[in-house]
């Protein structure tokens, strides 16, 4: 395992936008951000949390769903997924609502900024003349560095703001089971100095890794939902049989506990086969740091993508 990893190449094009967050970072920086990451979401009160916040968002997506079919507007599900996911995963990391589903438009501002920031820092590695534009700061590599500048204008604000509550003593005022919270608690020295630019990489890495994975997933299955009514109406059945019958959407929603969702193994087996067709991670290159054979007997070279 340690001899492959991200390596320098992927970490030149990418660190820019993530930082030394857990999309770039190699060996202890890698190690460090998981040992973190996973300990938290294990926790009982993040899941509670989370569980707590999907299921008003989910709520406040399917009132709009159902606005739209009642007045028989198209809508674009892709995007209204994309916002649902950011809204979620920013209220879980961050503790602060960006509230993109309904049009806030410092929020949007800055969901917008990282989708672009994240589509110009991908077209690096399909021109070999990136470095160029970005010594001459013109094209896409122009617009990413206005757009990183959005970005972290945002995320450090929100940074800055939570950790001076935690150290007034006011986090009671707040919700203090976010991820932020948490990391700035475990990571503050015992001067009482917070290493701003690793809580800006971390928090950002998870927003990353929870929103695209997570609203494409659901994109496909909805479609393959679409393309099997019989599927779609025995996890149908399946929901009106965990939650509570009720003619109200946040009720419903409500009722979708955990325990419930554990009763719901057609619909996760719905999901999986979803994944397994459709992954949202469908390509994931490693370098390798050193001369290697493959269990299949195949050479791979250092510096090797594979």
């Amino acid at each position: 395992f340690a001899n492959y990893g991200k390596g320098a190449s992927n970490y030149d094009k990418t660190s820019d936008l993530f930082g030394d967050g857990i999309f770039t970072a190699d060996g202890d920086k890698w190690r460090q951000h998981r040992k973190i990451a996973s300990y938290d979401f294990s926790a009982r009160a993040l899941r509670d949390f989370s569980g707590g916040v999907f299921n008003r968002d989910a709520a406040k997506l399917a009132h709009i769903v159902s606005g739209n079919a009642a007045a028989k507007q198209p809508m674009d599900f892709q995007d209204l997924l994309m916002k649902a996911t950011m809204d979620s995963i920013f209220t879980i990391a961050v503790g602060v609502d960006l509230d993109t589903l309904s049009g806030s438009e410092e929020g949007s501002r800055f969901a917008a900024a990282l989708d672009d920031a994240s589509e110009f820092t991908l077209l690096r590695f399909v021109n070999a003349f990136w470095k160029v534009s970005r010594f001459l700061n013109v094209g896409a590599e122009a617009a990413l560095r206005r757009r990183i500048e959005v970005v972290d204008e945002f995320m450090y604000k929100r940074i800055r703001a939570r950790a001076e509550e935690i150290s007034d003593g006011d986090i009671g005022k707040v919700s203090k089971d976010d991820l932020l919270s948490r990391f700035i608690q475990a990571t503050t020295s015992d001067a009482g100095e917070v290493d701003y630019k690793h809580l800006r990489d971390m928090i950002l890495n998870i927003v990353m890794a929870g929103k695209d994975p997570t609203a494409g997933a659901l994109a496909w299955f909805l479609y393959m939902m679409c393309k099997h009514p019989e599927v779609q109406e025995k996890i149908s059945e399946e929901a009106a049989d965990a939650g509570e019958a009720t003619s109200s959407i946040d009720d419903f929603s409500r009722s979708l506990t955990e325990e419930a969702l554990n009763k719901m193994h057609y619909l996760h087996a719905a999901l999986t086969e979803t994944l397994r067709l459709y992954p949202s991670l469908p390509l994931d290159n490693k370098e390798c740091f050193s001369d290697d054979i493959l269990p299949n007997g195949f050479s791979v070279g250092k510096g090797d993508i594979v």
